[in-house]
């Protein structure tokens, strides 16, 4: 019965729901999965390391798994917005923040892997990873850790990738504020993006 309830929860199919937003709804389940084993991997790692080519995988595949989810399921739903779609902004709005959840803990797997340069003196703690990675993330940069030569480019990517999701979360807001018109078959107020459009 527990299978079943989380089969449910995983897959997150609904009867009224289009093909596109139970899928993207899979994807957003996943990536809740993801975040978790993530989480639980840094905690598991602190007493038992994993070999350097073991971490590689994890980290390209955590990346790669970051970027897809920002592109199908947060960056294309307002250009999927017409006459006859209106996506929930509560919707858009929660997938943003799962998005950035993920992208700080895939990217900090990427920087364990390819490396950040700790002030002069200091030694890099776990920990560090993922501060750099959200300092990165939200373009701050306090200037104390930088990246190593071979992840300058993943800082920049991830940099890019804050920039839009700051974006995507104002869009949301703004789009929220907006009134709903009577006409074209927008959405009500339950959230739900299903109905006549992905």
């Amino acid at each position: 019965m527990i299978g079943y309830f989380l089969k449910r929860w995983i897959c997150g199919q609904k009867a009224d729901s289009t093909a596109g937003s139970n899928f993207r709804r899979l994807i957003s389940r996943l990536s809740v999965v993801v975040i978790f084993l993530l989480v639980v991997e840094y905690f598991l790692t602190q007493s038992f390391p994993i070999e350097r080519s073991a971490l590689q995988i994890i980290a390209v595949f955590s990346v790669i798994w970051s970027s897809f989810f920002f592109v199908i399921v947060v960056l294309a739903i307002p250009f999927l917005t017409s006459e006859g779609f209106r996506p929930s902004p509560i919707r858009l709005f929660s997938d943003a923040l799962i998005s950035i959840l993920l992208s700080i803990v895939s990217f900090a797997v990427g920087y364990r892997y390819w490396g950040i340069v700790p002030p002069e003196g200091e030694i890099v703690a776990r920990f560090d990873y993922y501060y750099f990675s959200a300092v990165t993330f939200s373009t701050l940069g306090f200037g104390d850790f930088r990246p190593s030569a071979d992840a300058r480019f993943l800082a920049s990517f991830q940099a890019i990738l804050g920039n839009l999701h700051l974006g995507i979360i104002v869009g949301a807001a703004f789009f929220a504020a907006q009134p709903v018109t009577s006409g074209g078959g927008a959405n009500d107020d339950s959230g739900n993006d299903d109905r006549n459009g992905q």
